[in-house]
């Protein structure tokens, strides 16, 4: 089984250059650990014995000093945490709309159908404009001007 990274969004292996660190056994560490990862990620049940975090998840203030040195200077050695280090660095997580209940398309597929057909008319549904009905209309009219 290939150890890959836990946090949000990324799928760091040992084959990608980044060293890969377990959970710590100390509760309060770990604790701080699982609440960092689950930021990012809320369905998450908390981390296995097999579970592990990325270094691109952590600021280089978190490793030892001369780890970090021998690696801006292209050696190659093991790159070793501080014993209170704590992962604080994830990209934001991506948010998933619920599902709905009801069949067919979701609202946001219905406002995006209707927008799709207003820019193209050059008539708006409703008073106010979306961001995506905004940019719909400054693209079909700046290509209109061009052409």
């Amino acid at each position: 089984m290939v150890k890959s990274c836990v946090a949000a969004n990324c799928s760091n292996t040992y084959g990608h250059n980044v060293s890969l660190f377990k959970f710590p056994k100390d509760p309060a560490l770990r604790q701080k650990w699982i609440k960092n990862v689950q930021r990012t990620r809320a369905n998450w049940s908390g981390p296995s014995e097999h579970s592990v975090l990325c270094s691109q998840h952590f600021d280089s203030s978190c490793f030892e000093a001369d780890s970090e040195l021998a690696a801006q200077m292209g050696i190659q050695k093991r790159r070793r945490l501080k014993p209170d280090a704590v992962p604080t660095l994830f990209e934001k997580p991506v948010i998933q709309l619920p599902s709905q209940s009801e069949p067919g398309p979701s609202r946001l597929s219905r406002k995006r159908a209707s927008t799709d057909s207003s820019s193209l008319t050059g008539t708006s549904l409703k008073k106010g404009r979306s961001a995506y009905e905004k940019r719909e209309r400054f693209r079909v009219g700046f290509t209109e001007r061009i052409f």
